[in-house]
């Protein structure tokens, strides 16, 4: 049995009988998305008194970390003598066990096992067997059932297949299915499990019927583009600018994103028809769901409890806050004292507020407050928000770092539940304090008196699906609360630090808003665009913007770009924003530099082709040889035959101090080809830093989570795994893109990973350093690196495709 953690050098031997699997379960179809992920430390067994074969081995289950269970399925032997696996775990059958010919005409989920160690689980296809021996769906070919469960199949470019088919539980759907298993010549199995039967149009209705959306959202929502037998479902929108259909699908769950932008405030919510074709065999079924957008609130503010003399929402939106005891299903009494604003709750260290269940239901939030702690224990929680056994989040004024954080225990996060939003700032005592956390799809940021005081990632969604308890000064477990609170609000966006200050700590008026809106209004870096700028119609403070383009051919008044072609001169557009606010606008411009398609100049090219560490741009300066980690000096640097010419030959003695300052701000890219004799945790090809708390990492072998390849930031910590471990003794190309916060990593050419709040490591650095193969703190690089670019601009896939193709060998 393949399990993760082999190595490529022995997937040529023997046969791979079952490796990581996923049956994908689509709209309208029995049951649920169910599999294995690396099933191994199995034995065999054979049953003499029924003849029969058993494999038994422990499994994990996708999507669900590092639990396992035991499973038991049964196996046959083929007429070439070869043990096949059956599709599902063993249930015994009374009788004869014969699938015949008339059994298996039908729709059936294909599992093909592959011949590699997977790291990711195979997804299910579809395939038909049809009268006449034919083979369709997403694998053509032909078929043949003979006597005694025998069955062979031909299909196009896989060669041929001899296994067994049987009857076997699908405990997924609660009932016994007709099943085939069966391995070709290369070693390669494959696995099919026949689908309920039903005619083409009732699949299609089921699939429609199956799909549903909430009545009204403020979130993005899925769109399937897949249905039960593999119908291909497409999809229209009636207000394209409030849902627009994006995205291309992808296994498993194939879906589009219809991307959601709410009215502007005073638009009024606005209804959207999204329109479902499900096509299965040329007979087609539309279906259509209605959706309101809720349009933007003044200043995304959703709630607000200001304790002037009562425990109401000013904003109307939720119930009245209730008094409680030390826990939050006791009754108690809350005083009214001064406050920052007015009057404030006053706690004393037996008594909390209960906020409305539900008060957070989003992935997608900020939560403000003023808190003046009259003493500190350890966990005393100023907010929490509790869902039962799927976790809790609190807001402590003293954590154990002694510091407010964000603290989180979620069993939704994964084999570690525990979540850390550091801010580093201790609270003082008998001083009012303002603190804010924002959520933004898990990546969360802590404010402490309007300024930005920590961030990272990985908080779970625990409150969108799951309906929270929500307190004020209390939870079931710590100390309450002694101090004053007031002001507590509620947004349903993640705030910036200038929203936040100028909304909630000093606040400012319309007017001055507006000017804070203009100037919070921004497009990043825009001396070198490449992709599609985020041109939204709503701005700082639920501000409304319109855009207008002076070249809309390159820029829409959406964003999108159009480059010019190679070889043409890069194109500047000017854009303009009105951006109004309670009745008032002004505009603001901005010129945006369209760089023409190919490849820009690199800052510096280590090419190692003159057997030496100077730059072959010819600007930069060479690189200087150091010790096994940076701080240490010594070390002399080798070379030998590379990718591309020569290449840095390195042995883990030692690393190479590059040039100063190659990167200065938040949008540039990496690339570099490397073939590491040995792959270590944590061991850098390339290491950039403004301090020794402040880094970034490109690691082909991981680090303590995954030996995956990655890129590792720190101490601001982000882990961008790819979806590759990679091996010794072969020649990678690797690409890290940084665009502005969004990260994306390319191994060969193909993205591995992308993703967004990568930390601005060199923006606000005074200087900027960069090494190959070396850190302050592991070891050092051992193998051969090669052309190694460094870009100041964000590259496209295209961009690195052109890359690669041009290196890798022939």
């Amino acid at each position: 049995i393949g399990a993760s953690g082999g190595w490529s050098s022995i997937e040529q031997y023997g046969n791979k009988v079952m490796g990581g699997f996923l049956f994908d379960v689509n709209p309208g179809e029995a049951g649920s998305d169910n599999g294995y992920m690396a099933p191994g430390h199995n034995s065999a067994y054979y049953d003499e008194e029924t003849g029969k074969y058993f494999v038994i081995f422990h499994t994990r289950f996708p999507g669900s970390g590092e639990f396992h269970n035991v499973r038991v399925h049964e196996m046959f032997v083929n007429e070439d003598g070869w043990l096949v696996v059956a599709p599902h775990r063993y249930v015994p059958v009374e009788g004869d066990n014969i699938a015949d010919e008339t059994d298996l005409f039908g729709t059936f989920k294909l599992i093909n096992h592959g011949s590699d160690i997977d790291r990711e689980a195979k997804v299910s296809t579809y395939i038909t067997l049809e009268d006449y021996n034919i083979v369709s769906g997403d694998v053509t070919g032909k078929w043949y059932y003979e006597a005694d469960n025998t069955v062979r199949l031909y299909l196009d470019g896989r060669g041929t297949f001899k296994g067994v088919s049987s009857w076997q539980y699908n405990e997924n759907n609660g009932q016994f299915v007709p099943t085939f298993t069966a391995v070709n010549e290369e070693g390669v199995a494959i696995w099919g499990s026949k689908l309920l039967e039903n005619d083409d149009a009732t699949a299609l209705t089921n699939a429609l019927a199956a799909i549903s959306f909430p009545e009204e959202t403020t979130v993005d929502v899925t769109l399937p583009a897949i249905g039960a037998k593999g119908a291909d479902i497409t999809w229209t929108s009636s207000h394209p600018d409030y849902i627009e259909v994006k995205g291309e699908p992808e296994l498993p769950n194939a879906s589009y994103t219809g991307v959601v932008t709410r009215p502007n405030v005073g638009s009024g919510d606005t209804e959207v028809t999204l329109t479902a074709t499900a096509t299965l065999n040329g007979t087609s079924q539309t279906q259509t769901y209605n959706i309101v957008i809720p349009a933007q609130v003044p200043f995304n503010r959703i709630a607000h409890y200001s304790f002037d003399g009562n425990f109401a929402d000013e904003l109307g939106n939720y119930t009245v806050a209730t008094e409680t005891g030390m826990r939050p299903d006791t009754s108690g009494t809350v005083n009214f004292v001064e406050g920052q604003m007015g009057q404030a709750a006053m706690l004393d260290g037996t008594n909390g507020l209960r906020l409305p269940n539900g008060f957070i239901n989003s992935y997608n939030y900020t939560v403000s407050m003023w808190l003046n702690a009259q003493s500190l224990n350890i966990f005393t929680p100023a907010f929490f928000g509790d869902v039962g056994e799927n976790g809790w989040m609190s807001l402590v004024p003293q954590s154990w770092d002694g510091n407010i954080m964000l603290w989180s225990n979620s069993v939704l996060k994964g084999s570690n539940p525990w979540f850390d939003g550091i801010s580093g700032v201790p609270m003082q005592l008998d001083t009012w304090t303002h603190v804010a956390f924002s959520v933004s799809n898990g990546f969360v940021r802590i404010y402490i008196d309007g300024e930005l005081a920590g961030e990272t990632n990985g908080l779970p969604d625990m409150f969108t699906d799951y309906e929270g308890v929500f307190t004020l000064g209390v939870n079931p477990f710590d100390v309450p609360f002694n101090g004053m609170i007031d002001e507590v609000k509620l947004y349903d966006t993640a705030l910036t630090a200038g929203e936040i200050k100028n909304l909630d700590v000093t606040p400012l008026s319309t007017a001055e808003l507006l000017a804070s809106a203009a100037d919070l209004l921004g497009l990043g870096d825009l001396s070198a665009v490449v992709a599609d700028l985020n041109m939204r119609p709503t701005g700082p403070y639920a501000s409304a913007i319109s855009w207008t383009s002076s070249n809309p051919e390159v820029i829409s008044t959406k964003g999108e770009v159009t480059r010019p072609a190679n070889g043409e001169d890069d194109a500047l557009v000017v854009l303009t924003a009105t951006i109004t606010l309670e009745g008032e606008s002004l505009t603001k411009t901005f010129e945006v530099n369209v760089r023409a398609l190919g490849l820009p100049d690199p800052v510096v090219h280590y090419s190692f082709d003159n057997d030496d560490l100077s730059d072959a741009t010819g600007q930069q300066s060479s690189g200087i040889p150091t010790g096994a980690t940076i701080d240490q000096a010594g070390g002399e640097a080798a070379f030998t035959d590379g990718i591309v010419g020569r290449a840095l030959d390195m042995d883990g003695s030692y690393g190479v101090q590059l040039a100063t300052d190659l990167i200065k701000d938040n949008s540039y890219a990496i690339s570099v080809w490397f073939n590491a004799a040995s792959l270590a945790n944590y061991t850098p090809v390339v290491f950039g830093y403004a301090n020794a708390d402040s880094w970034i990492s490109m690691i082909p072998g991981g680090h303590h989570a995954s030996t995956n390849a990655m890129v590792w930031s720190g101490t601001a910590w982000y882990d961008a795994f790819t979806d590759q471990a990679l091996e010794t003794g072969t020649w990678y190309h690797m690409v890290m893109v940084n665009n502005q916060g969004d990260m994306s990593i390319y191994i060969n050419g193909e993205e591995g990973f992308a993703g967004q709040n990568f930390p601005d490591v060199f923006t606000p650095a005074p200087v900027t350093s960069f090494t190959v193969g070396a850190n302050f703190w592991d070891a050092a690089f051992n193998g051969q690196i090669d052309e190694l670019y460094i870009f100041d601009d964000a590259l496209t896939a295209t961009d690195v495709t052109q890359i690669y193709n041009s290196q890798r060998p022939e």
